[in-house]
């Protein structure tokens, strides 16, 4: 994707492939299947993390970072490796929901505006705070992910 691109319309096709799932580890926010396959598909992103409730990563390039709701499809295969049943390979789309320029501390946090959605789409945040990390084993925000979802199927 090219620099004077506008964010808010990127789109990525995501293949989870059987050697990327092969490779991953469980419980990993960072190198689950699906962090590694963003990593696959968008050579470039970087700070990928992976749960239930989002995917989010980095792009150096641009300076943005990207925040997408995780499909129900994905979600299943998300819990179901993290028990231990090995998925088949699949494939998605990753839709930003949220945009925000990537900062450092000292970095102000930019207004939230939202964009028109086209197509029948819904638009997409710009700007603002991003939504909360879920909270992780032991406190913070690691790497180690574990559920408490008692009726997802």
């Amino acid at each position: 994707m090219k620099k004077d691109l506008d964010p808010t319309k990127r789109r990525e096709t995501i293949d989870v492939t059987k050697d990327i799932i092969e490779k991953s580890k469980t419980a990993n926010s960072s190198h689950c299947m699906v962090a590694d396959a963003i990593r696959a598909a968008i050579p470039y992103a970087t700070h990928v993390s992976v749960d239930i409730q989002s995917l989010r990563f980095s792009d150096l390039r641009t300076g943005w970072r990207y925040i997408a709701l995780t499909p129900r499809r994905v979600q299943a295969h998300i819990l179901d490796f993290d028990i231990g049943k090995t998925p088949p390979a699949f494939q998605f789309e990753f839709k930003p929901v949220q945009v925000v320029r990537m900062r450092t501390s000292t970095t102000p946090i930019g207004p939230k505006t939202m964009t028109k959605g086209h197509n029948g789409e819904i638009g997409v945040v710009v700007g603002g705070h991003t939504p909360p990390l879920p909270k992780r084993v032991g406190g913070g925000h690691g790497t180690r992910r574990e559920f408490g979802i008692r009726a997802f199927r």
